[in-house]
């Protein structure tokens, strides 16, 4: 197109960042992004939300060229550029990389994300935590799992359902009931009330 003399419109590379990724294809998807830069082009909250987003497929893809700690350094670079555009798109796209790295198994990646974007001066939102809560759980690492709950509460952070649920479900899963049914008297206490799930869950053991 460039040779032609057409100039890829914002949609053109949205869709062709999105789809390097997907594939896997990080420098590629970097090389754009930095055209983009170039030729003063602002990515926009769909790039943010898409163009840079990752899923289980790409990240399987990205194992076979590339190690968790180049992993890391790919999408902290991409949160620095997205921060210096617009903090807000920061923290959507990097909610987006945590559930993703967290699907993926890769939990110290989730947590070094985890850590970019407070460092940048975000505060993550509550679908991140979750996400991270429910592969702290996955993983055993239950004293992390309370540590970030306490991150939770000391940002004013209001725990939902889901993420109730998420701890019910998995400390069931663990046979731990005494933390499960501390959670169900913490519901009551601070709300919100348990729901038909979160007392099936309790039941179910």
């Amino acid at each position: 197109m460039l040779k032609k003399g057409c100039d890829p419109d914002i949609c053109t590379y949205n869709t062709l960042i999105h789809g390097f990724l997907k594939m896997g294809l990080f420098d590629k998807a970097w090389v754009l992004w930095n055209l983009m830069s170039d030729l003063g082009i602002q990515p926009n909250e769909a790039i943010a939300k898409n163009g840079c987003g990752l899923d289980h497929s790409s990240l399987s893809n990205f194992d076979k060229i590339n190690s968790s700690a180049g992993l890391e350094q790919e999408i902290e670079l991409i949160l620095r550029e997205i921060t210096r555009i617009d903090l807000n798109l920061c923290n959507v796209a990097g909610s987006i990389y945590v559930r993703a790295l967290c699907e993926g198994g890769k939990t110290e990646a989730a947590l070094a994300c985890f850590k970019n974007v407070a460092s940048a001066g975000c505060i993550p939102l509550l679908f991140t935590f979750n996400s991270l809560i429910k592969r702290l759980f996955q993983d055993g690492r239950f004293e992390d799992v309370k540590s970030l709950f306490e991150i939770m509460q000391n940002e004013g952070i209001v725990p939902n359902l889901e993420t109730y649920l998420i701890m019910v479900k998995e400390y069931c899963k663990q046979e731990d009931l005494a933390s499960a049914f501390g959670i169900l008297d913490q519901m009551k206490e601070m709300g919100p009330k348990p729901n038909v799930a979160i007392y099936a869950a309790s039941l179910l053991v």
